[in-house]
């Protein structure tokens, strides 16, 4: 086809001559409109891979899947260390009393304790018959008093002379050969000759208990002189 149409009509073409030497390559014309599609070729050979390209962002989470059929268990692991003790719970009820068990044996006897005060003084005794009648008076009768003193520690019934006090009288406890009579005071009040036992250098508290801490004690002898 002529690209260069004519507008009136073209004579009829002579006998062709011999091939002019070519002329330089026309400028390329427009394109012209897309023909239709061929058919479609056979698929050809697969290509090698491509360069695998960057990591698509993470899809959304799927929906969780049904569960799986259960493992078999597995081996009992290493007992732990123990842990801490716990709070104490609460008291539990009261259980039944049970039996009374055999009585044991007696203990050891105690301490003796301290004596208690001195009771009240009892009310007097019935008066006794009256004695005979002494031979007449003659005068005064010479006699020495000697006394010695010492206090009760709380504890001891036996006295002796390195226990009296010399700022208040002897300190020598005389056999009952000695003197004439003898009477002893606790806390000011005589005792009954039965309550006690002197012997040269001794003094004996015959009683369960010492007198209290602090008590008085007082040995009198009395020396009738002939």
């Amino acid at each position: 086809m002529n690209p260069f149409p004519c507008a009136f009509p073209l004579p009829e073409p002579g006998p062709t001559g011999a091939t002019g030497t070519t002329g330089p390559t026309g400028a390329t014309g427009p394109l012209g409109p897309t023909g239709a599609t061929g058919t479609t070729g056979p698929i050809g050979p697969t290509g090698a891979d491509g360069v695998t390209g960057p990591a698509g962002a993470t899809g959304a989470i799927g929906p969780t899947g049904s569960d799986g059929v259960t493992g078999t268990t597995g081996l009992t692991g290493a007992t732990g260390p123990i842990g801490p003790t716990g709070a104490n719970g609460l008291t539990g009820a009261t259980g039944t009393t049970g039996t009374t068990g055999t009585t044991g044996a007696d203990g050891a006897t105690g301490a003796t304790g301290t004596t208690g005060p001195t009771g009240a003084t009892g009310a007097d005794g019935t008066t006794g018959p009256t004695g005979a009648t002494g031979p007449s008076f003659q005068g005064l009768v010479p006699a020495t008093n000697l006394m010695y003193f010492t206090v009760s520690d709380g504890t001891s019934l036996v006295y002796t002379n390195a226990d009296g006090l010399p700022q208040y009288g002897t300190t020598q406890i005389l056999a009952p050969n000695q003197v004439s009579y003898i009477n002893l005071f606790i806390n000011g009040i005589i005792q009954p000759q039965s309550s006690y036992n002197v012997q040269a250098g001794i003094l004996t508290i015959l009683a369960d208990e010492a007198p209290p801490a602090g008590s008085p004690i007082t040995l009198q002898f009395i020396l009738i002189n002939q």
